[in-house]
């Protein structure tokens, strides 16, 4: 008597009177694949190996999911909100810092403003700086969660991060 189970892309076919047990798998593109074709000695050692080889199967299903889901999550509970200040620290000659304020969040979609920054020099061509969100720089600028309090500027090479409340170093060159 032969049985049948379908898994996701897997298909398990089990001939109890043979004693035989074979897996397959039909890929994307519709080609199909065999994963096993087994003879066994006993029907407990092929009902033993079949219901393993299901479960995981089935266990790898599952976990692709929660990672799906995890990482729709981690889109969607981006913790950026309105009013945070996030901060971007730059350069080769010299260190530049940039610091922004978020004004919009709808969905993945972020929308921020420059602002302006206190800097004290600790010597002559550097020192500490800290935001000043009562100095508005630049026109509101889109970005997109990249991930837990990370964005990405649209059309830019560079990430941000949330100000943590520290000075930031700074350097001007020469």
């Amino acid at each position: 008597m032969e049985n049948s189970i379908t898994i996701g892309q897997y298909t398990i076919e089990v001939n109890e009177s043979e004693l035989t047990a074979k897996c397959w798998k039909t890929k994307k593109t519709g080609s199909i694949y065999v994963v096993f074709n087994y003879r066994f000695k006993t029907a407990e050692i092929m009902a033993k190996y079949v219901t393993n080889y299901a479960k995981s199967i089935f266990d790898g299903i599952c976990q692709k999911q929660q990672q799906k889901i995890n990482r729709l999550n981690d889109k969607k509970n981006h913790g950026i909100e309105v009013g945070q200040i996030y901060y971007n620290s730059w350069g080769y000659d010299q260190t530049n810092v940039d610091f922004y304020m978020i004004t919009s969040v709808k969905g993945q979609k972020i929308e921020f403003v420059e602002i302006g920054q206190i800097a004290k020099h600790t010597q002559m061509y550097y020192g500490y700086t800290m935001p000043d969100s009562t100095k508005i720089i630049s026109k509101k600028t889109t970005a997109m969660a990249t991930g837990k309090q990370k964005f990405k500027v649209l059309d830019s090479t560079y990430q941000v991060a949330i100000f943590d409340g520290k000075p930031k170093y700074y350097s001007t060159g020469h």
